[in-house]
């Protein structure tokens, strides 16, 4: 008897041949779909249906999120998603105790719909995957995170970070739409700690930098501010007015009103960074910039 291994088309195949008491040569090929024998030159085959009928669709979506699905499995899943309309906010919550992520879930379970994905990733992960129809009245996936972190805050007293992958609208999309929001998480509580909600969007360029390294970031910095102003980004006062400035969309009223403070004051703050950097972030492009700076900053110091 003789045994192999070899690969077809990523699948991992096994090849027995033996040799009987008479003479007769019997194949067997087996793979993960299929076992097939060739006796007496006649092929016969029997598919592989039970690998993976006693999982939940919810255990396949995880086992798939954690990259442990296997191509059986996967393949029910693509069979699956193929006929719906797989529109979805793509979110992942993680709670400051692992030990809210039960209560989390319970209040996730209470609130959603039957079509909507509620996956237990981790200890202290959650993915949300909320259904949504091209016909209801538009909101982002930002805006719907936002929402539901208050509405979770106020009934669970828990604090949480809820990172947003964006939306799906179909089945190949969602393992992209996971990792963005873990990428989401991991640059969000670097750049912005403070934060609760985190989307890709906001972080993409600061993944794109972070596969530079330190030394050439900072070159890059001090082209774009002198080693002297770098003082600012050390000024914590400024530093929480020019973040809180920049994500109230360059707004001074809303910005005062969410910093309790006088507008005034909120423009003063402004006029110092002004001073400092060169950089008068009521103008879009220098907020942009500033925004670069602190991003190369962060990086270039981690």
């Amino acid at each position: 008897m003789s045994k192999k291994n070899q690969k077809s088309q990523n699948i991992l195949t096994n090849t027995l041949e033996i040799t009987t008491s008479k003479g007769e040569k019997i194949c067997i090929i087996l793979n993960e779909h299929e076992s097939i024998f060739h006796i007496d030159g006649k092929e016969y085959v029997i598919k592989q249906t039970q690998s993976s009928s006693n999982k939940t669709l919810s255990e396949k979506l995880i086992n798939f999120l954690n990259g442990k699905s296997t191509s059986f499995e996967q393949d029910e899943l693509k069979k699956e998603f193929s006929g719906e309309d797989f529109s979805y906010y793509a979110l992942s919550i993680i709670p400051n105790q692992k030990e809210k992520t039960n209560d989390i879930i319970a209040y996730l379970n209470a609130v959603s719909k039957e079509e909507d994905k509620i996956l237990l990733i981790s200890e202290k992960t959650v993915v949300f995957l909320k259904k949504y129809s091209p016909d209801d009245d538009y909101i982002s996936a930002q805006d719907f995170a936002k929402i539901l972190l208050e509405n979770i805050k106020e009934e669970l007293r828990c604090e949480l970070k809820i990172n947003v992958g964006g939306h799906i609208n179909k089945f190949s999309e969602l393992e992209k739409a996971y990792q963005q929001s873990q990428v989401a998480h991991t640059f969000g509580s670097m750049l912005s700690p403070n934060e609760n909600v985190y989307s890709y969007k906001e972080f993409g360029v600061a993944k794109m930098l972070s596969n530079i390294d330190k030394e050439t970031l900072f070159n890059y910095l001090t082209t774009l501010i002198d080693k002297k102003s770098l003082e600012v980004l050390y000024d914590v006062e400024s530093m929480e007015t020019a973040n809180a400035f920049l994500k109230n969309s360059l707004n001074i009223s809303e910005t005062a009103r969410t910093m309790f403070l006088h507008r005034n004051t909120l423009i003063y703050r402004l006029d110092k960074i002004e001073k400092i950097t060169g950089l008068d972030i009521r103008n879009f492009n220098d907020a942009t910039t500033f925004r670069l700076i602190s991003i190369l900053h962060k990086l270039s110091s981690e």
